[in-house]
């Protein structure tokens, strides 16, 4: 085996670009059968695109090793073992980096990867924070107004196959399909195979392959679509009503009924009705739903809020606001007995709000504000009743309101394109490198 023995010159200069350029010649000993080829790889010559390193204090990280190399026998007309290697450490750049070869055979060509974007005009459901796109009547808005560009990137890729690996019929199955697992970054059922062809190609006089053609186009988010839940059918069930109240006035609930012992199963098409407003009246266009067949908007709950504060405006501030049970009901106070949080309490004419469960000390005043709430002044059942809860709304102290609660609109996910595994087609899994 050929190895280096030393270092027998060298030398540096500097070229009409002012880029230093050192030359080393190393003293190589190589078995009698060996010549200049072993000379040239010797154990312990520095490889292709190593640092110019001789000591701690002769080296230069910006030199590399270039490619350029001779091997010269050191006795010359007669047998000989020892040759001196001299390699060229420079930071010029290489006009060839890489060594140009010529396929004979065109199926050992890489394949040839291109990409462009490729506009489409899209309806779009909801805007860029996830709200569904509606009017103010929450009918959705649908049409040429809702249409945006949106441009996707498409791969293009050619391929040449040996005529005997072409498989026609797995090329048919995967068009129209989508990626089952994650390839080129991107994740699954974001990269669809839009479209392919090829032709067959000479090779030689006697030979033939097939040249391939295959597009795909990308999706960031997915080939998948959440369509907006809508319907001129509920599930079964009723409008509710609140009887408690005079007039009685419906709460915008949907009461969903059962279909002999079991509730109304979304999933049953027999389980669903006319869809019909408070009047009983069928709705003229399709409602938005739930996602499970129930409409959405808007409903009054059996939940009130007392103000705690002037300006109460944070309804989760619990210093600004707190639960309460039932508005028109006093209750005398009497020591050791239990109340409920959220109750109204009467005591010698000064009116208290119940902040935690538990018997009350109302001579305790460090109590005030941990245990109970005592209003300033006097507190007339029913008096202060503020309607439902309007939010940037600030509320005086002993104003209560009432809650509403939204069932929001529901989506439908659609997963419409199988899915296939694109290696199949021998595609590069890298697509900046051979």
């Amino acid at each position: 085996m050929a190895v280096v023995t030393g270092v027998t010159k060298w030398r540096a200069e500097l070229n009409e670009m002012a880029q230093p350029e050192v030359k080393i010649t190393y003293r190589v000993r190589c078995l009698p059968t060996e010549g200049p080829i072993a000379a040239l790889s010797a154990q312990g010559l520095p490889v292709y695109g190593e640092a110019y390193t001789i000591t701690a204090f002769e080296q230069d990280l910006w030199l590399w090793l270039h490619w350029n190399a001779s091997a010269e026998p050191v006795v010359t007309n007669e047998p000989n073992i020892d040759f001196d290697v001299t390699l060229t450490f420079s930071n010029r750049p290489e006009e060839r980096p890489c060594f140009e070869q010529q396929f004979t055979d065109p199926t050992l060509e890489p394949a040839k990867i291109s990409g462009d974007f490729v506009n489409k005009s899209v309806e779009y459901a909801r805007d860029r924070f996830g709200n569904l796109l509606t009017y103010s009547s929450h009918e959705p808005i649908r049409g040429e107004q809702v249409r945006f560009d949106e441009n996707r990137f498409q791969l293009k890729i050619t391929q040449n196959i040996d005529i005997a690996a072409f498989d026609l019929p797995l090329l048919m199955g995967m068009r129209d399909t989508v990626n089952a697992f994650p390839i080129w970054g991107m994740p699954s059922r974001t990269v669809k195979l839009s479209n392919a062809s090829w032709e067959r190609q000479p090779l030689g006089t006697c030979g033939m392959y097939i040249r391939r053609h295959l597009t795909f186009d990308i999706n960031g988010s997915t080939f998948d679509r959440n369509v907006q839940d809508m319907g001129k059918l509920f599930l079964k069930g009723h409008w509710e009503k609140d009887k408690t109240v005079s007039p009685p006035r419906f709460t915008g609930n949907w009461i969903v009924e059962n279909v002999g012992a079991a509730p109304a199963d979304p999933n049953n098409p027999k389980h669903f009705v006319v869809a019909k407003d408070f009047k009983g009246q069928p709705y003229a266009q399709p409602q938005l739903l739930n996602g499970a067949g129930v409409p959405a908007g808007i409903r009054i709950t059996n939940q009130f809020m007392i103000a705690l504060v002037n300006g109460a405006i944070v309804l989760t501030n619990p210093t600004q606001w707190a639960p309460l049970n039932d508005p028109t009901n006093y209750q005398a106070w009497e020591e050791g007995v239990w109340f409920n949080r959220g109750d109204l309490i009467a005591n010698e004419g000064v009116f208290y709000v119940v902040l935690a469960d538990g018997a009350l000390d109302l001579v305790d005043l460090d109590q005030n504000g941990v245990r109970w709430h005592q209003f300033p002044g006097a507190y007339p059942p029913g008096a202060n009743n503020a309607g439902f809860w309007a939010s940037n709304t600030p509320y005086n102290e002993g104003d209560y309101v009432q809650l509403t609660d939204e069932v929001r609109a529901g989506s439908r996910h659609i997963e419409a394109y199988p899915e296939s595994d694109f290696t199949m087609l021998g595609v590069p899994l890298d697509l900046t490198s051979w």
